[in-house]
């Protein structure tokens, strides 16, 4: 496995790389042991690969591991103290990690990003995402296709160190050819989705967090013994950001997999019993003659047993309205998710029927896109919201203190003509002051209009400078806009204190607020938002564009 490994960081540019196996029948013995191996001639070489031990009779694996490199390395032990893990360490950070070390051979703490950063550092010779594709592609593709047999070895041994007891070796072995298979896929995803602009220290929490999630998807078969492995592995992802979580499940999908075993309706399909389908693949398609179980995988295993777990997380009060499918005959099935099976069968031919009809998922669809969708107006591509009155008001008066603005009303933005009726309607109404086309103008002021040129009127509603005891005129402000406005106001933030002027807030800003679903930019207005919007029978939630149902007879 070592060899592997030091074949690839060569294949990467490395000049010269020293590793040795160190085997020591106790745990008494392994600090001294990896000491000696640190030290002896250190300054001839690039860097080290560090493995993880595997101490046989160890009572507690984990600890052994951390507490003897820990001994030799420091605090950067630490992060690389997992079964199978690996570490590469320049001279000059070994140094580093040796002067932090305590003389008496105990964990000494503090900052060990430092060193865990130089750590890395003979990374910064290859590739930008090396430290991350390394952490996976040499555990699963050079160590695999340089000793399979010695890995498997290895796997089974750990198995047995954390007491999850014996795997069928055939299995085992199809999940890593399964694994190897698409390692093309794993390093295409690392270039696609991996951040030029990580720092190193974020790039090796990443790399560990990929490592220790991909030990678990080689060594756990159910629930109970993923909870066993988490105990001593410790996933990271408590330390990831949002971005960086999402960038390690991307990775790791690429390489689950759905698999099970001894099912008496497949053994013409599958091969040793043993069946892996990707769960990465947007089609998996199961062909085969005819006899052979096709359908007893797809719905008789598969589906049946996806919607029993699913069933079987439901209330029990639930569960009596439903019908629990029979476990199916198998030894186990791993990384299933829930299921929903469209057979082919003889139903009543309706021109409108839709996947989500016949699976009877329309409804739920449709509560959910009403419930918890966001409206989005198809003239602007734009997210429409509404607030009532008061939380527009709210949010005014939130404005920094000594902001200027205008409250305006719209009264059209998109139409030509005079508007001499409206204009008269407005100064019966007692204002004063209208803003047409970006100018403000007394409304009785106001030069004649062009008939066939689009305008923008607005009803300057109030002027007024935000402070403490102005505050309580903001909300009357605001009603009085919206009814003008039919249910729109705009707020017009016309200068600002210059130790307020941000990003979020600039003299010349426009804020846009309605108490309705109703796009201000276009006038896109969708009602009262309900379900009745996503009937795929009816025409109130389609687009404006002429549709019709056709059905073609041969």
């Amino acid at each position: 496995m070592i060899a592997g490994a030091v074949a690839r960081l060569q294949s990467y540019g490395a000049a010269s790389v020293w590793h040795e196996v160190i085997a020591v029948p106790g745990s008494f013995e392994v600090p001294a042991a990896i000491s000696f191996a640190i030290m002896s001639d250190r300054e001839r070489y690039d860097g080290y690969i560090a493995l993880g031990c595997i101490v046989k009779g160890a009572t507690n694996h984990h600890n052994v591991i951390s507490s003897s490199v820990s001994a030799s390395l420091g605090d950067i032990a630490v992060q690389h103290a997992v079964p199978l893990g690996f570490g590469i360490i320049t001279s000059d950070s070994m140094e580093l990690a040796m002067e932090r070390a305590d003389p008496n051979g105990k964990d000494v703490g503090g900052n060990a990003a430092a060193a865990v950063l130089r750590m890395i550092e003979l990374y910064k010779r290859f590739l930008g995402f090396l430290a991350v594709q390394g952490a996976y592609s040499m555990m699963f593709s050079s160590y695999a296709t340089e000793d399979l047999d010695g890995l498997l070895e290895h796997l089974c041994e750990m198995r047995g160190v954390f007491g999850l007891g014996r795997v069928d070796k055939k299995l085992l072995t199809k999940i890593l050819r399964s694994m190897l298979a698409r390692c093309s896929e794993i390093d295409a995803t690392i270039s696609e989705h991996i951040n030029k602009n990580w720092s190193m220290d974020r790039i090796n929490l990443v790399s560990l967090s990929i490592m220790r999630a991909g030990i678990c998807e080689l060594l756990c078969f159910s629930t109970s013994e993923s909870v066993v492995i988490n105990e001593y592995v410790d996933i990271a992802s408590y330390a990831l950001e949002d971005a960086e979580v999402d960038f390690v499940n991307a990775i790791l999908n690429k390489a689950k997999t759905v698999r099970f075993g001894r099912d008496t309706e497949v053994q013409n399909l599958v091969s040793d019993g043993v069946a892996l389908l990707p769960k990465s693949c947007k089609l998996v398609v199961i062909t085969g003659v005819s006899g052979s179980g096709k359908s007893s995988l797809a719905f008789d295993t598969l589906y049946a047993e996806g919607q029993r777990r699913y069933v079987e997380s439901l209330s029990p009060y639930a569960r009596q309205f439903l019908n629990l499918h029979a476990k199916p005959d198998v030894d186990h099935i791993d990384g299933l998710s829930p299921a929903i099976s469209v057979s082919q069968k003889h139903c009543h031919k309706n021109p409108r029927s839709t996947v989500a009809t016949v699976t009877e998922i329309h409804d739920y669809l449709r509560l959910m896109y009403a419930r918890i969708g966001v409206p989005h107006s198809p003239a602007t591509g734009k997210p429409i919201s509404r607030l009532s009155a008061s939380r527009i008001a709210q949010e005014v008066v939130g404005l920094p203190t000594g902001t200027k603005l205008h409250m305006l009303a719209p009264i059209t933005q998109t139409r030509g003509g005079e508007f001499l009726k409206s204009i008269a309607e407005i100064r019966k109404l007692g204002y004063t002051r209208l803003k047409i086309d970006d100018t403000v103008y007394d409304i009785n002021e106001i030069p004649p209009l062009q008939q066939d040129s689009a305008h923008k009127i607005y009803v300057v509603v109030d002027r007024i400078v935000i402070t403490q005891e102005k505050s309580n005129r903001i909300p009357n402000s605001v009603e009085n806009a919206l009814l003008i406005g039919k249910g729109i106001i705009h707020v017009e933030i016309v200068s600002l204190p210059q130790d307020c002027v941000t990003q979020e807030y600039q003299p010349g800003q426009i804020l846009v607020f309605s108490e309705h679903f109703i796009c201000p930019e276009s006038g896109f207005h969708v009602g009262k938002w309900s379900p009745d919007y996503f009937p795929s029978t009816r025409s109130a939630g389609h687009v404006n564009i002429a549709w019709a149902w056709v059905e073609i007879t041969q």
